[in-house]
């Protein structure tokens, strides 16, 4: 049996966007993603939720009547240190739901009425996920202490467009951005739909690294 990590291929442009392909011939549907090393984890002082208000806004961005034709299964979600666009779509469409979600994600921001208007279905989706969030929390603040990896992922994003896109200009640099897919790949029509990210700056990520012991303060409650 061929070992599938065999199959796998990867191109890397210069300011270090990555795309990992692995092609299964035959299969009627491509499972695809666009990582972003951006999460709660990278929120300043004002930037509360700006990671998951991104993620949303990125998904309102992408137009009702291809996702109709794509007729595959598209969703994101955003966590303490990734934000993922991902789906399972069919094969001959995965290059063009690609480029959609790259031209997504660098495409101005809405208007503020609509930026609200997000925030206000985030709040509602985050009550349903309120009291899991707790008790990660806390059980991340006990090992972690006061550092980022333990802040609560359930919080209404109170950040204006300025703020929002100085956060998207700091941290969509090559680096953070990574494209994965499996299935029946076209490799050369994803490098093409991905080609933009390639133009993004080089600058190295800073990661929030994780303390080598247990800090002393934790604030967390239940």
């Amino acid at each position: 049996m061929m070992d599938p990590a065999a199959q796998i291929q990867t191109v890397t442009w210069a300011n270090g966007v990555e795309l990992r392909a692995q092609s299964v011939v035959g299969r009627s549907a491509v499972a695809l993603a666009l990582w972003w090393r951006a999460g709660r984890v990278d929120e300043g002082a004002g930037e509360d939720g700006a990671a998951h208000l991104l993620e949303h806004l990125v998904c309102e961005a992408l137009d009702p009547a291809a996702l109709a034709r794509w007729g595959g299964l598209l969703n994101g979600q955003s966590g303490r240190e990734w934000t993922v666009w991902h789906g399972l779509v069919p094969e001959g469409c995965a290059p063009e739901v690609l480029k959609a979600l790259v031209q997504a994600l660098r495409a101005p921001l809405p208007s503020a009425a609509v930026m609200a208007q997000e925030a206000r279905v985030l709040s509602q989706e985050l009550q349903l996920a309120a009291t899991a969030d707790a008790w990660e929390s806390l059980a991340l603040c006990t090992r972690f202490g006061d550092h980022p990896l333990s802040r609560p992922l359930a919080v209404v994003p109170a950040i204006d467009s300025a703020g929002l896109a100085a956060f998207r200009q700091r941290l969509l640099v090559g680096p953070r951005l990574r494209i994965t897919a499996a299935g029946d790949v076209d490799l050369a029509a994803l490098v093409a739909a991905a080609e933009p990210l390639g133009q993004l700056p080089v600058v190295a990520p800073a990661l929030a690294m994780l303390p080598s012991v247990p800090a002393q303060h934790c604030d967390a409650r239940l």
